[in-house]
């Protein structure tokens, strides 16, 4: 049963990704020395000018193979065109409790693409910033390679 349940959370996530057209938005951050410190913050700037549109927004994660933990807590602080901020702390899961972790890998890293959400509108039009921090307990976290994140114009359902 568990394999299953493995088995389909890997199938939704290759169908999320094979459903996605070329990014509205798209950045990454390589983490100097693989090593991503509390001080390295990320920053994420877009603007929307249509809000009608509906998008997909993604986080994507490129770890060494000998990243000590199954997750990544993160901070991540999102700030929209009025001036608001909302912050939230995020565990991100790179692994199953066994041990294997999620994602594309190779020889000495994987790559693992997280929705983060799905099918949402931005209620307001303007210059957005995303930060995204660590969050764990260590203030220099090693075996992170790349931060990056994206925002996909979702596929329309309409026929």
């Amino acid at each position: 049963m568990r394999k299953l349940s493995i088995f389909l959370f890997l199938l939704f996530i290759i169908g999320l990704s094979a459903c996605q057209e070329t990014a509205f938005y798209q950045k990454s951050f390589p983490i100097q020395d693989e090593v991503w410190s509390y001080a390295d913050s990320l920053d994420f700037s877009f603007v929307i000018e249509d809000t009608e549109t509906v998008y997909n927004l993604e986080l994507s994660i490129t770890h060494s193979k000998a990243y000590a933990f199954q997750n990544l807590y993160t901070k991540i602080s999102t700030y929209f065109p009025s001036g608001e901020k909302v912050e939230d702390i995020v565990s991100l899961e790179l692994a199953q409790k066994n041990g294997a972790w999620f994602g594309d890998c190779g020889k000495e890293y994987c790559i693992l693409n997280i929705p983060i959400q799905q099918n949402i509108r931005f209620k307001e039009a303007g210059a957005y910033k995303l930060i995204i921090q660590q969050n764990m307990r260590k203030e220099h976290l090693p075996g992170i390679k790349k931060i990056g994140f994206a925002i996909f114009e979702a596929k329309s359902t309409k026929n």
